[in-house]
């Protein structure tokens, strides 16, 4: 256990340096985008503002509502401007956590149904990848059925599967989601011990019994029950807080200036 207190400059300098200068480049790259705003407005094309700014100008191929814009992280928000425009529309700044972007809409094209022919490959593709999860997920029940009754050897045996050798996992936690799935996990957890399930995951279909599972110590129950208390305590006055200002306002009349808000 280590006292707080404040650490010495040299330890946190570069944490302290780089934070300014992640800063600095926000504050430039936010007035780098008022000033093409400004371009816009006396009639300078987006092409002519790049080459005067030093920015990267891309143009994208048809995107949709549920896309994504390729290389940017966060483009639902930039998406959601993006088709509130009219064609040749021009946005206001539009921020993200990566960066700051004005979008123009170049093109617009009705959604539509397109001919089977240019189609077939990838609805040929699509059927049989269905068909072969279907067969999974009705395999993978009939092998949990069948070794809940039978036991793995003999499960296996009746479906021709003996080349299937089951593997003992090490234990593991429901926070291990991203791992073993998140299916598996609630399944895991809510059946008894002996139990034979079944639960798609990372793409697989997985027949598992749960073999053991082990409790928390009363020391380490002990050890965290102040900080949970804490955090519940904190919660709490999250939610009490949010309740109040949800009241405050229903009681009073707001608006919003847009521009203000998107340049902040």
């Amino acid at each position: 256990r280590k006292e707080g207190g404040f650490k010495p400059l040299e330890e946190v300098k570069d944490q302290i340096y780089q934070k300014l200068l992640a800063e600095k480049a926000r504050k430039e790259a936010l007035r780098t985008a008022a000033k093409a705003r400004e371009m816009l407005k006396k009639g300078l094309s987006l092409d002519e503002i790049a080459k005067k700014l030093g920015v990267k100008l891309v143009t994208t191929p048809l995107l949709t509502r549920e896309g994504s814009i390729p290389g940017v992280a966060s483009s639902s928000k930039i998406l959601q401007v993006a088709f509130a425009l009219s064609q040749g529309g021009v946005s206001d700044i539009v921020r993200t956590p990566q960066g700051f972007y004005i979008v123009k809409v170049v093109e617009k094209k009705e959604s539509y149904v397109p001919p089977l022919d240019q189609v077939k490959d990838k609805v040929v593709r699509a059927v049989k990848l269905e068909k072969a999860q279907a067969m999974l997920d009705k395999e993978g029940a009939q092998l949990a059925r069948l070794a809940q009754s039978k036991g793995w050897r003999e499960a296996l045996k009746a479906l021709g599967l003996k080349g299937l050798k089951p593997k003992n996992s090490s234990y593991f936690s429901r926070v291990q989601e991203r791992v073993w799935g998140k299916e598996l996990i609630k399944k895991a957890f809510s059946m008894d011990e002996g139990s034979f399930d079944w639960a798609k995951s990372g793409g697989n279909v997985v027949v598992f019994k749960l073999v053991d599972r082990k409790g928390v110590s009363d020391a380490v129950v002990a050890q965290l029950t102040p900080r949970i208390s804490t955090t519940l305590m904190d919660r709490r006055k999250r939610e009490l807080l949010d309740e109040w200002l949800r009241e405050l306002r229903e009681r009073i009349e707001v608006k919003v200036n847009q521009k203000l808000w998107e340049a902040l």
